[in-house]
């Protein structure tokens, strides 16, 4: 697995051995940044990053290498954990990251709300897990979005995404721009309304 565009491109990421974590193919995440940099005019620079079940960090730190400014990783599994801050160190880019260990499920903004809200918001959550909710839930009703952000959630193909998504007290609504699939793999993207 492999870095796929920017400074870091063509740099190897370490992966954990077994098969508890499933990172994103090379061609899903080229893909991905591909859509995501035609939201925001071919331009990553300055953006902030939320990487939501990161895994190894490729997601996160394949924006990293194409101009964001900063990301914050969370994950859960310590041995993902020690994956994601050796990655993070390989690239050098310790300065520009973030690493919390929690379940999304019980996340809280208070130990990252000086980095909200975010432009980019990455969920690669385990397959058929029903973690759509939670994080639609998460990303509103935390006040996680800019008002220009994306959210991207990487599923499987055969798990149904709504195409809306209405936060508590109407604070936040998110709309499904567009899907696009990939063998056993759908990105979703979602903007704000």
């Amino acid at each position: 697995m492999r870095i796929t565009g920017g400074t870091a491109r063509g740099v190897k990421l370490f992966t954990p051995k077994g098969r508890s974590i499933r990172p994103s193919l090379d061609r899903v995440r080229e893909s991905l940044f591909q859509i995501i940099l035609n939201y925001f005019y071919q331009d990553l620079e300055g953006r902030r990053v939320l990487d939501l079940f990161s895994g190894t960090g490729a997601l996160g730190l394949e924006a990293l290498s194409r101009g964001a400014a900063t990301c914050v990783f969370v994950e859960n599994d310590i041995r993902a954990i020690k994956v994601i801050e050796k990655n993070i160190k390989h690239l050098g880019l310790q300065d520009r990251c973030l690493l919390i260990k929690s379940d999304v499920r019980r996340l809280s903004a208070t130990r990252f709300k000086e980095l909200i809200p975010f432009d980019i918001i990455l969920a690669d959550p385990p397959y058929r897990k029903n973690f759509v909710s939670v994080i639609l839930d998460k990303v509103c009703n935390l006040g996680l979005l800019s008002d220009e952000a994306i959210l991207v959630i990487e599923e499987s193909k055969d798990t149904d995404l709504p195409s809306s998504f209405l936060g508590k007290d109407n604070n936040c609504k998110l709309i499904c721009d567009q899907v696009r699939r990939y063998g056993d793999t759908v990105l979703s993207f979602y903007i704000k309304r």
